[in-house]
């Protein structure tokens, strides 16, 4: 029987396009290709000196999965506000694209459903991506993010339902104009571009009103935002 190959990835292979600011010179810098190594640097090209912003963190956040599953993980990460902070884009970007990989002959999905408009592609406001709970994953029960899981780089965001966290990022890019993001442009009657957690509002083929904790395999009362209202809701008032 023929070995199973694996998806051939690196740590940091987040592909980040533009001109940025560097913060031991103040000098622009391109940083464009696989040019973050594998402890997270880039480097100036002016004073070759890294870019080093990632303070790691190990938190379990509860996840919700389109209003089905609920489960708490306990990731291992760095706020994606630190991404953009580091990044510096201009005053006008509004929002933050971002794009999986695409290797169909690595990821059999990709070949059998070749009719979904791959690679996966996300987006959020910059309001989303500062927020302090928007997470840029690394890791997850003190080992390094598995190839199913997402690896090498992943989005959570948990108060969103899941398919807004996406998995093995490797293009981010800083957009004026919002971009579109994969299941909207799928099935865009089942699937908005906001997608934050409402138990009031229904998917056309499921209640959210309630749903499957993990742990436990109880059904459960769905909470606004996940029960994240408190540190997000002012964002859409």
């Amino acid at each position: 029987m023929p070995r199973k190959r694996k998806q051939r990835v690196s740590r940091f292979a987040g592909l980040v396009e533009g001109v940025f600011c560097c913060p031991h010179c103040c000098r622009r810098t391109p940083i464009s290709g696989n040019e973050i190594d594998r402890y997270g640097r880039a480097f100036c090209k002016s004073c070759r000196r890294a870019f080093l912003p990632w303070d790691f963190t190990r938190e379990p956040w509860p996840c919700d999965s389109c209003g089905r599953m609920l489960s708490a993980v306990p990731w291992i990460g760095f706020p994606l506000a630190k991404f953009v902070q580091w990044a510096r884009p201009k005053s006008s970007a509004r929002y933050l694209r971002m794009v999986s990989f695409f290797r169909p002959e690595q990821a059999p999905g990709q070949k059998k459903a070749n009719w979904y408009p791959w690679p996966y592609f996300e987006a959020l406001t910059m309001d989303e991506a500062t927020n302090e709970l928007a997470l840029l994953v690394v890791g997850s029960y003190g080992h390094r993010l598995p190839n199913q899981n997402g690896a090498p780089l992943r989005l959570i965001v948990p108060w969103k339902y899941g398919f807004k966290s996406i998995k093995s990022i490797v293009k981010f890019e800083f957009t004026r104009r919002r971009p579109k993001n994969f299941w909207n442009v799928v099935a865009p009657n089942e699937y908005d571009f906001v997608a934050n957690v409402n138990p009031k509002v229904p998917h056309p083929r499921w209640s959210q009103a309630t749903e499957r904790d993990v742990a436990t395999d109880r059904r459960i009362p769905t909470r606004p935002f996940n029960g994240y209202a408190e540190y997000v809701a002012d964002l859409y008032s």
